[in-house]
């Protein structure tokens, strides 16, 4: 079976697993950034990538670090950093954590440039005070014909981003392709059937992946 991880990251967690290729469909690259350490009390992490391209983990000493979901602690744990994370994933339960706790302090959020603002501007409608560090930018390859091939052969395709979903969409997707479609989250799998995509949500980190989606097909 020949299953597709569209990840972005070079080394993925569904590579543990025989059967997958790792085959990114847009490229990342740091941003420069500037940060005032000293006012930061709550830092968030709304990516895996915002934590590679991160460079201040010095500020996080005695701070209070959010991860957006489990795969951002892992990234975070990798780097020796300990994480909170909320029980529902994505923007609406690290909201509904911050909220239920009242952790009203001031909040870097860490993300990728034009990177989703839900959390920032919910908070700052609570009236905290926000600073963002975008510290890297996504930006689509200058071809996809090297990868058609292997994207028209393949038999389960994993989504780790909505970016992912409209380059497939966009530069790969035949109307006759076999391939099941699986997305990391219930976001990317809304943003996936609006646009006319059937799609599956999928437990990324499961102990089995390959066996999940098997299952699934």
């Amino acid at each position: 079976m020949n299953i597709i991880d569209s990840s972005s990251l070079n080394k993925t967690f569904a590579q543990k697993d025989s059967g997958f290729i790792n085959l990114p469909l847009f490229k990342v690259k740091p941003v420069k950034y500037q940060i005032k350490k000293t006012e930061i009390e709550n830092i968030v992490f709304q990516s895996r990538n915002s934590v590679n391209f991160f460079e201040d983990f010095d500020c996080l000493q005695g701070k209070r670090v959010f991860a957006m979901g489990e795969g951002t602690s892992l990234s975070l744990k990798e780097m020796g950093v300990s994480s909170i994370v909320p029980n529902k994933p994505g923007s609406a339960g690290l909201i509904e954590f911050l909220k239920l706790n009242n952790y009203d302090a001031n909040t870097l959020i860490v993300k990728g440039k034009h990177g989703l603002n839900i959390v920032r501007d919910e908070l700052e409608r609570m009236g905290h005070k926000v600073i963002e560090a975008e510290c890297y930018e996504r930006e689509k390859l200058s071809s996809y014909t090297k990868l058609k091939s292997d994207y028209a052969t393949a038999d389960a395709i994993v989504f780790t981003s909505c970016f992912s979903v409209q380059i497939y969409l966009e530069e790969l997707h035949a109307s006759d392709s076999k391939a099941k479609l699986f997305g990391i989250s219930k976001r990317i799998c809304d943003y996936a059937k609006d646009i006319g995509l059937q799609i599956i949500e999928i437990n990324y980190f499961s102990e089995d992946l390959k066996e999940e989606i098997v299952r699934a097909i």
